[in-house]
């Protein structure tokens, strides 16, 4: 089963190794990962293969999540990707479609 983790937070060190981390202690391969820092907000969206994994997607999240509070991020959506079979829609409409906003609105810099 392929799952889509997004991961927003104020940006530190580390980030992305305590996530795959994570992942790679639960046999959970990493196949995509884009990552890029907004105005100091570290955001990432990374794909992933559990087909190896014994650990459950629920354990992985609260992992994930638990991980997060520590290091002052947040696992915003963790989904499983249909196979194309399942279904006709992208990968961006799935996202659009599970997606709520975390962060308020910030008035612009002049």
């Amino acid at each position: 089963m392929k799952i889509v983790v997004t991961v927003v937070g104020q940006d530190r060190v580390g980030i992305i190794a305590k996530v795959t981390g994570i992942l790679a202690e639960h046999s959970v391969n990493v196949l995509n990962l884009n990552q890029n820092i907004l105005d100091g907000f570290f955001n990432m969206i990374l794909i992933a293969n559990m087909e190896d994994s014994k650990t459950s997607l629920r354990e992985v999240q609260e992992l994930l999540r638990e991980e997060g509070k520590k290091i002052g991020v947040e696992t915003t959506r963790m989904i499983t990707v249909p196979t194309i079979c399942d279904t006709v829609l992208s990968l961006p409409q799935m996202l659009a479609a599970t997606t709520i906003p975390l962060l308020p609105a910030t008035t612009r810099r002049r």
